[in-house]
C-alpha cells in the first residue's frame, strides 16, 4: 500500500515535470495543430470521401496513427533522456537510497509519463470528434473514439518505453538507443 502512495506521488511530479517541459509542450501544440489542419482539409475537400462514409471510425483511426507515430519517436526520446539525466547527474546514488525501490520509482516516472500522454490522445480525439460532428454525411462513431486509444496509443507507449528502458540499461548510452528505436 505504501509503494502506491510512493508511485502516484512520483507521477504526479513527473506529470508536473513534463507539462512545464517546452520540448513536450511544442511536441503537444505541434501535433494538436497538425491533426486540426488536417482534419480541417479533409472538411473543406469535396465533401467526405467514401472511405470516411463507408466506416465511420477512419476518422479517429487515422487520428490516431499519426499522433501514434509522433508519440513513439517523443516517448522513446522522453524515457532515454530520463534514464541518462538520472546516471548523468548521478542523482540515481540519492534517490535510489530512499525508502522506494527502483521499480517503485520507474513505475512512477513511466505512470506520470503515461497519463501524460494519455491526456495528449484526449485532446486530439476531443478535437477530431467536433470536426467529425461537423462533417455532413459522415456518421460519429463514438465507440471508436473510446476503443482506439486503449487498442492502439496504449500498448505502443508501453512498449516503446518499456523497450527504451532495457535498450538504455543494455546500451548505456543515449545516442545508440534512440538510433536503435527509430
Amino acid at each position: 500500500m505504501k509503494s502506491i502512495g510512493q508511485i502516484i506521488t512520483i507521477a504526479r511530479f513527473e506529470m508536473k515535470t513534463l507539462l512545464r517541459s517546452w520540448f513536450f509542450r511544442i511536441f503537444a501544440f505541434a501535433g494538436l495543430f497538425i491533426i486540426t489542419i488536417f482534419n480541417i482539409a479533409m472538411l473543406l475537400a469535396d465533401g467526405p470521401r467514401w472511405n470516411m462514409r463507408a466506416v465511420s471510425s477512419v476518422i479517429p483511426y487515422t487520428n490516431m496513427m499519426m499522433l501514434n507515430i509522433a508519440q513513439s519517436i517523443i516517448i522513446a526520446f522522453l524515457a532515454t533522456e530520463f534514464m541518462k539525466r538520472d546516471k548523468k547527474l548521478d542523482t540515481t546514488e540519492v534517490i535510489y537510497i530512499r525508502s522506494m525501490s527502483n521499480g517503485v520509482y520507474i513505475m512512477g516516472k513511466s505512470v506520470g509519463t503515461l497519463v501524460i500522454f494519455l491526456m495528449l490522445n484526449l485532446l486530439v480525439l476531443i478535437v477530431t470528434g467536433v470536426i467529425n460532428v461537423l462533417m455532413e454525411g459522415v456518421v460519429f462513431n463514438w465507440a471508436a473514439y473510446l476503443i482506439y486509444p486503449l487498442m492502439m496509443s496504449l500498448p505502443t507507449l508501453l512498449f516503446i518505453m518499456g523497450l527504451s528502458y532495457v535498450l538504455m540499461l543494455t546500451l548505456r548510452n543515449q545516442a545508440v538507443t534512440f538510433v536503435v528505436l527509430l
